[in-house]
């Protein structure tokens, strides 16, 4: 049954919702995979949250501290490719 709700929660993240297939995961799997489905998500207040709820604090390493760190280098990047297109 947890396959099915996998793969549930992989379709839904492929259509960009994220929240939902993180609850998917949450109320039927549940694993520490929501957290990181909110992640990819950039749904940091309700990962934060999450990771409260489930009393995982080592899930902000393993999980939150490189999801912003990958989000800071894409802003960077955005933001470096825009001030060259000026």
């Amino acid at each position: 049954m947890s396959q099915l709700y996998s793969q549930l929660s992989g379709q839904l993240e492929a259509a960009g919702r994220y929240r939902e297939a993180a609850s998917v995961l949450r109320d039927w799997c549940h694993n520490e995979e929501a957290v990181a489905m909110l992640v990819r998500g950039c749904h940091w207040t309700e990962a934060v949250t999450m990771v409260r709820h489930m009393a995982r604090e080592d899930l902000v390493q393993t999980h939150l501290g490189p999801g912003l760190l990958e989000r800071r280098e894409k802003l960077i990047n955005s933001i470096q490719s825009s001030i060259d297109q000026v």
